[in-house]
């Protein structure tokens, strides 16, 4: 997973971005959401970067009624940003 940043105020400026990824329909009870990631990033005016982050099974995981560890094929969403309260960027991708 990757995304391109880019600073357009002026002055410098250093902030965490949380990578969220929820199960848009589940069927097993998990949490609405879940923190893939944080990265710090600095940037100056007219700046870009490029974060990655890279994701595994083991993410995705979750127990069964049966108390296995299953990963449940479907459409996840993706959020980008600063918290939870300041997304910036969402995106969607999907399990088989």
């Amino acid at each position: 997973m990757r995304w391109i940043l880019q600073k357009a105020v002026l002055g410098k400026a250093t902030k965490y971005y949380n990578f969220i990824f929820k199960d848009v329909v589940s069927n097993i009870t998990v949490y609405e959401s879940q923190l893939g990631g944080f990265e710090r990033v600095s940037l100056n005016v007219g700046k870009t970067k490029t974060v990655h982050f890279k994701l595994q099974k083991s993410d995705f995981e979750m127990l069964d009624i049966a108390m296995n560890w299953v990963v449940e094929p479907g459409k996840f969403e993706i959020l980008i940003g600063a918290s939870s309260e300041e997304i910036r960027l969402k995106g969607y991708f999907n399990i088989q």
